[in-house]
């Protein structure tokens, strides 16, 4: 019903018209598409901030796991670098009285004891170095199995440490009590030997210390974290997902797990290549967002609804008239008072209408004529072309027969005589399209007259595929390539020809090939061959092609290709002329 008196109030205007008188109304619901974008941005906005904030929290732990390391590093350089325990370092050897030996390491350890940076016990569990001459000297008392621990701990960081030549090197030692390995080469404190080592000095650092730098109980876990060595080597993770997943936070991927999605963020601490890697849950970050997201697209979806809807009820009443009318055309299946269409609008549809009832009645007019000339035109064009044999090879039949009844050879005289009459009954009665069997048949017999002609100065091979013998080509397609290779290609040739003729196929196509060693084709000749298209076949054509091109024109009409013949020359003189054609089988064999 509604859609009845909007076809009448829309019938009465122009399609232009119509298109305004439709889309003006809903205009104003583009201000809501708008308002929807405004709060789209906001919401962009609101996402980055919360971003930034999680972002801030990440590089304030950085910062903070930071300044631990430096107030180490400040406590070691305060203690290593006073010029009465730089003495006693560079003094202290095995061979001193043991009073002043033993005296000499108390007093080194004092002075340790003394930083409250390096006291606390929660912090660093252990201190100790070994000077030039081999002395250890640790903050607790030496036992073997903890010399020995320390002896294998000092060799393994002192190559990292004598390469950063007095700055620190960090590095993570994976045991039953995991530690953060604080190595540092001291050197002697003189202007005038500064590359003098004097001892190297390890703080083996408690984990759990940095962990509760990282860790905040009092804060909803939307952000974990992980410390990373310089190999890679995960040192602390607070994630509680597996190393797997952990390794692709290292390689900077986000991941997501179940319902949530992580993503990482990487801060490179300032000692010993140590990374802080911040892990953001970002379903649970924006989760408040992600609602007033969910809230504003709703309103954006009504909007759009209501505009399609508008659209799509204009565009049914529009599109009714249109499918009449192409209905119309398409159910037209033969000229004539039935093709006519009926106008039942006075608006650019009944004008349409008319234009095509007056075009139908037109063309109906011509349509048999046409069609009938067209049709006798192109079986005329296949007929011409098919029957076009050479008369100077006839003419040289006749005269290589009259040479065999002169030698008084009548059995050859015979086979030549019936070669020829079953070329010309091909010629004249076969139908167009005869099968490869048939056609190798008939290149045999043309094979022979020329080699009754020709006797051994050209050798004839030809190689065709059994398996093709039953499909379909058109016949006298082979005889003018091999006729082209014997009159120009060998015909001044004064040594052995030779001529090979091969059948090949692919999945969808038949390849012949004739291939000969004569004198080749110009280059000129090879590119207008080789660019033929039907619809300059009828320009200045070379007289050592005519029968190539002919070719050119049947496989075009049988087939419509143009790049159905290609020629080129042969490196080692010679050239080969290729045909490709259409697999087809034969309907009846």
């Amino acid at each position: 019903m509604g859609r009845n008196f909007i076809n009448k109030f829309l019938g009465r205007f122009a399609i232009r018209y119509k298109i305004i008188i439709a889309i003006l109304p809903f205009a104003i619901l583009s201000n809501m598409i708008i308002i929807a974008s405004i709060a789209f941005l906001s919401f962009s906005q609101m996402k980055s901030i919360v971003r930034q904030q999680f972002e801030q929290q990440i590089i304030d732990k950085q910062v903070s796991v930071d300044k631990y390391l430096d107030d180490i590093d400040t406590a070691v350089t305060t203690v290593l670098y006073n010029s009465r325990i730089q003495s006693l370092l560079m003094n202290l050897n095995e061979d001193m009285k043991p009073e002043r030996y033993q005296s000499g390491k108390e007093e080194i350890v004092q002075k340790i004891r003394a930083s409250d940076t390096l006291t606390g016990r929660q912090n660093v569990l252990r201190i100790f170095m070994k000077n030039e001459n081999d002395v250890v000297i640790s903050d607790f008392a030496l036992m073997a199995s903890s010399k020995e621990y320390m002896e294998k701990v000092l060799t393994m960081v002192k190559e990292p440490a004598q390469k950063l030549h007095g700055r620190a090197a960090l590095s993570y030692q994976k045991s039953e009590n995991p530690s953060i390995l604080f190595s540092r080469m001291v050197y002697e404190n003189k202007l005038n030997n500064p590359n003098h080592e004097i001892a190297l000095c390890v703080v083996e650092l408690n984990v759990n210390s940095i962990k509760s730098m990282l860790v905040d109980n009092n804060l909803k876990m939307d952000v974990s974290y992980m410390l990373v060595d310089q190999n890679d080597e995960i040192v602390l993770n607070t994630t509680g997902l597996s190393d797997e997943i952990c390794g692709e936070f290292i390689a900077g991927n986000p991941v997501k797990v179940q319902k949530n999605q992580y993503h990482p963020i990487i801060k490179e601490l300032s000692f010993g290549g140590f990374q802080v890697i911040g892990v953001m849950n970002e379903t649970s970050i924006y989760k408040n967002v992600n609602q007033t997201l969910f809230s504003q697209i709703l309103w954006i979806i009504l909007s759009i609804l209501i505009l399609l809807s508008a659209i799509i009820l204009v565009s049914a009443v529009l599109s009714d008239q249109f499918n009449r009318f192409f209905e119309g055309v398409k159910s037209t299946k033969r000229l004539g008072e039935g093709g006519y269409l009926n106008a039942e609008t006075k608006d650019e549809f009944g004008e349409l209408a008319h234009v095509y009832n007056d075009m139908v009645n037109r063309i109906s007019s011509l349509e048999d004529t046409i069609d009938a000339k067209e049709l006798l035109a192109q079986n005329a064009e296949l007929k011409a072309f098919q029957a076009q044999i050479n008369p100077h090879f006839i003419y040289n039949t006749l005269d290589c027969i009259n040479g065999l009844v002169d030698s008084n050879e009548p059995e050859k005289v015979k086979i030549t005589i019936n070669n020829l009459a079953g070329i010309l009954r091909m010629t004249i009665k076969d139908a167009e399209m005869q099968s490869v069997k048939r056609c190798m048949d008939y290149l045999t017999r043309y094979i022979y007259i020329q080699k009754m002609r020709v006797q051994d100065r050209i050798l004839f091979l030809v190689e065709v595929d059994e398996d093709i013998n039953h499909c379909e080509i058109p016949k006298l397609v082979l005889q003018p390539l091999v006729e082209n290779a014997i009159v120009h290609g060998l015909a001044d040739r004064m040594e052995q020809g030779m001529i090979a003729v091969t059948g090949t196929q692919t999945e969808s196509e038949l390849i012949f090939k004739v291939k000969d060693n004569g004198a080749g084709f110009s280059e000129e000749m090879i590119g207008k061959i080789n660019t033929f298209t039907f619809e300059k076949e009828n320009a200045s054509i070379e007289s050592d092609s005519v029968g190539i091109r002919n070719i050119q024109i049947r496989l075009n009409l049988v087939y419509g290709k143009e790049d159905a013949v290609r020629v080129k020359n042969l490196k080692n003189g010679g050239s080969k002329v290729t045909g490709t054609i259409t697999k087809r089988y034969m309907e009846t064999m």
